[in-house]
């Protein structure tokens, strides 16, 4: 089964807003693969403040 991981900033999408993007990708993978919908899955991660580096620095806004 194949799995699509969404990493973004604690809080920074909606319910509503992972469900869109949670349906865009199984639609975009079902539409690309002629396999089931129910096929994928999408699993969004919670990225909390502190724990995200770029280049070595804490990041400084909220794009994951």
């Amino acid at each position: 089964m194949p799995t699509y991981t969404c990493i973004t900033a604690t809080g920074l999408l909606s319910q509503d807003q992972k469900q869109a993007i949670a349906l865009a990708v199984t639609r975009a993978h079902a539409e690309i693969t002629l396999a089931p919908a129910s096929f994928a899955q999408v699993i969004f991660r919670d990225v909390t403040d502190g724990d995200h580096f770029v280049g070595g620095l804490p990041l400084r806004h909220d794009h994951v």
